[in-house]
């Protein structure tokens, strides 16, 4: 681990945007969704998509 940040200030304007309809908005606040690499063996076992 090299650090932490305090993600709280951006999570509550988040939130605030959120709950004010600004969807668009709130998304750019998040980082970019990556998706997690599941073997195919789990995926059967829990049932998700791959």
């Amino acid at each position: 681990m090299v650090g932490l940040t305090d993600l709280t200030p951006t999570v509550h304007k988040i939130a605030a945007l959120v709950r004010t309809g600004r969807h668009a908005d709130a998304q750019r606040l998040l980082p970019p969704e990556r998706p997690y690499p599941l073997p195919s063996p789990i995926a059967r076992r829990i049932q998700a998509d791959t």
